[in-house]
Protein backbone atom coordinates (compact mmCIF):
# COMPACT_ATOMS: atom_id res chain seq x y z
CA UNK A 1 0.00 0.00 0.00
CA UNK A 2 2.77 2.29 0.95
CA UNK A 3 5.31 1.52 -1.70
CA UNK A 4 2.07 2.06 -4.31
CA UNK A 5 0.27 4.47 -3.17
CA UNK A 6 1.53 6.36 -0.85
CA UNK A 7 4.10 6.76 -3.76
CA UNK A 8 2.23 9.92 -5.26
CA UNK A 9 1.79 11.67 -2.70
CA UNK A 10 5.79 11.63 -1.63
CA UNK A 11 6.71 12.89 -5.16
CA UNK A 12 4.09 15.63 -4.47
CA UNK A 13 5.99 16.15 -0.90
CA UNK A 14 9.12 15.87 -2.29
CA UNK A 15 8.13 18.85 -4.96
CA UNK A 16 6.70 20.67 -2.34
CA UNK A 17 9.40 20.23 -0.35
CA UNK A 18 11.74 21.02 -2.52
CA UNK A 19 14.27 18.25 -2.14
CA UNK A 20 14.48 14.75 -2.86
CA UNK A 21 16.50 13.97 0.39
CA UNK A 22 13.51 13.48 2.82
CA UNK A 23 13.83 11.47 5.73
CA UNK A 24 10.60 8.91 7.00
CA UNK A 25 9.90 9.92 10.31
CA UNK A 26 7.64 7.34 10.66
CA UNK A 27 5.19 4.92 8.69
CA UNK A 28 2.68 2.71 9.73
CA UNK A 29 -0.25 0.51 8.22
CA UNK A 30 -3.51 -0.27 9.61
CA UNK A 31 -5.51 -3.68 8.83
CA UNK A 32 -8.97 -4.06 8.35
CA UNK A 33 -10.71 -4.62 11.86
CA UNK A 34 -12.41 -7.75 10.01
CA UNK A 35 -9.61 -8.67 9.16
CA UNK A 36 -10.20 -9.13 5.38
CA UNK A 37 -7.64 -6.92 4.13
CA UNK A 38 -4.27 -6.76 5.81
CA UNK A 39 -3.39 -3.49 4.91
CA UNK A 40 -6.69 -0.79 4.84
CA UNK A 41 -4.80 2.60 5.79
CA UNK A 42 -1.66 3.47 5.36
CA UNK A 43 0.02 6.78 7.04
CA UNK A 44 3.96 7.74 6.50
CA UNK A 45 5.21 10.97 8.11
CA UNK A 46 8.11 12.85 6.10
CA UNK A 47 10.58 15.68 6.87
CA UNK A 48 13.47 17.48 5.17
CA UNK A 49 14.17 20.34 3.07
CA UNK A 50 11.87 23.33 4.00
CA UNK A 51 9.41 21.63 6.69
CA UNK A 52 7.88 17.96 6.59
CA UNK A 53 4.80 16.22 4.79
CA UNK A 54 2.20 13.42 6.28
CA UNK A 55 0.79 11.04 3.67
CA UNK A 56 -2.19 9.38 4.11
CA UNK A 57 -3.54 7.06 1.99
CA UNK A 58 -6.54 4.03 2.25
CA UNK A 59 -8.78 1.47 0.00
CA UNK A 60 -11.65 2.75 1.97
CA UNK A 61 -14.66 4.23 -0.67
CA UNK A 62 -17.90 5.15 0.64
CA UNK A 63 -20.73 4.12 -1.26
CA UNK A 64 -21.95 7.66 -1.82
CA UNK A 65 -18.78 8.29 -3.62
CA UNK A 66 -19.43 8.73 -7.48
CA UNK A 67 -16.06 7.69 -8.10
CA UNK A 68 -13.66 4.14 -6.66
CA UNK A 69 -11.07 5.87 -5.00
CA UNK A 70 -10.67 10.00 -3.38
CA UNK A 71 -7.62 10.97 -4.88
CA UNK A 72 -6.44 13.99 -2.87
CA UNK A 73 -3.91 16.53 -1.63
CA UNK A 74 -4.00 18.80 1.13
CA UNK A 75 -1.13 21.30 1.86
CA UNK A 76 -1.29 22.76 5.09
CA UNK A 77 0.61 26.17 6.19
CA UNK A 78 0.68 29.37 7.96
CA UNK A 79 -1.04 31.47 5.77
CA UNK A 80 -4.09 28.69 4.64
CA UNK A 81 -4.53 25.55 3.12
CA UNK A 82 -4.71 24.15 -0.39
CA UNK A 83 -6.31 20.96 -1.30
CA UNK A 84 -6.36 18.94 -4.66
CA UNK A 85 -9.78 17.00 -5.30
CA UNK A 86 -8.66 14.90 -8.56
CA UNK A 87 -11.88 12.10 -8.92
CA UNK A 88 -14.47 14.75 -7.34
CA UNK A 89 -15.77 16.98 -5.47
CA UNK A 90 -16.88 15.86 -2.16
CA UNK A 91 -19.15 18.99 -1.79
CA UNK A 92 -20.88 18.13 -4.81
CA UNK A 93 -20.13 19.96 -7.81
CA UNK A 94 -19.81 18.15 -11.14
CA UNK A 95 -16.52 16.66 -12.43
CA UNK A 96 -13.21 16.15 -11.81
CA UNK A 97 -9.98 18.13 -10.96
CA UNK A 98 -11.39 20.45 -8.07
CA UNK A 99 -8.60 22.66 -6.18
CA UNK A 100 -10.32 24.29 -2.93
CA UNK A 101 -7.87 27.26 -1.39
CA UNK A 102 -8.76 28.80 1.84
CA UNK A 103 -6.80 31.93 3.16
CA UNK A 104 -7.75 34.53 5.81
CA UNK A 105 -9.43 36.44 3.65
CA UNK A 106 -11.87 33.55 1.78
CA UNK A 107 -12.60 30.24 0.85
CA UNK A 108 -11.79 29.58 -2.83
CA UNK A 109 -12.78 26.81 -5.73
CA UNK A 110 -11.32 26.57 -8.55
CA UNK A 111 -12.58 24.31 -11.35
CA UNK A 112 -9.64 22.86 -13.12
CA UNK A 113 -11.37 20.02 -15.23
CA UNK A 114 -10.70 21.93 -18.39
CA UNK A 115 -6.82 22.69 -18.20
CA UNK A 116 -4.77 20.56 -20.03
CA UNK A 117 -2.79 18.01 -18.56
CA UNK A 118 0.44 18.36 -19.69
CA UNK A 119 2.85 15.52 -18.05
CA UNK A 120 1.06 12.24 -19.98
CA UNK A 121 2.72 14.18 -23.37
CA UNK A 122 5.80 14.77 -21.90
CA UNK A 123 6.31 11.19 -20.01
CA UNK A 124 5.22 9.84 -23.59
CA UNK A 125 7.88 12.06 -25.04
CA UNK A 126 10.57 10.95 -22.27
CA UNK A 127 10.32 7.28 -23.15
CA UNK A 128 10.47 7.70 -26.85
CA UNK A 129 13.05 10.16 -27.10
CA UNK A 130 15.09 9.25 -23.86
CA UNK A 131 14.83 12.72 -22.01
CA UNK A 132 13.91 13.78 -18.77
CA UNK A 133 11.29 16.66 -19.32
CA UNK A 134 8.43 15.46 -17.40
CA UNK A 135 10.47 14.28 -14.24
CA UNK A 136 14.13 13.26 -13.42
CA UNK A 137 15.28 9.23 -13.37
CA UNK A 138 17.11 10.41 -10.15
CA UNK A 139 13.70 11.92 -8.74
CA UNK A 140 11.54 8.86 -9.84
CA UNK A 141 14.32 6.37 -8.18
CA UNK A 142 13.95 8.89 -4.65
CA UNK A 143 10.75 8.46 -4.78
CA UNK A 144 10.18 4.73 -5.10
CA UNK A 145 13.58 4.23 -2.92
CA UNK A 146 11.20 6.12 -0.12
CA UNK A 147 8.41 4.86 -0.54
CA UNK A 148 9.54 0.96 -0.56
CA UNK A 149 11.50 2.57 2.79
CA UNK A 150 8.28 3.36 4.44
CA UNK A 151 6.52 0.30 3.62
CA UNK A 152 9.58 -1.77 5.31
CA UNK A 153 9.09 0.59 8.61
CA UNK A 154 5.42 -0.12 8.35
CA UNK A 155 6.02 -3.82 8.45
CA UNK A 156 8.29 -3.86 11.06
Amino acid sequence: MLADLASHQIHHAMRLLGTDELKVVTARTTPAPNGTHPELVGEVLLEGGTGSAYCRVDWLTPAGLPTWGDVRLMITGDEGTIEVRANCDIAGRDGADHVIICDRDAIEHINCADDALTWPIQLLADIRDRTETATSTAHSLAVSRLALHAAEIARR
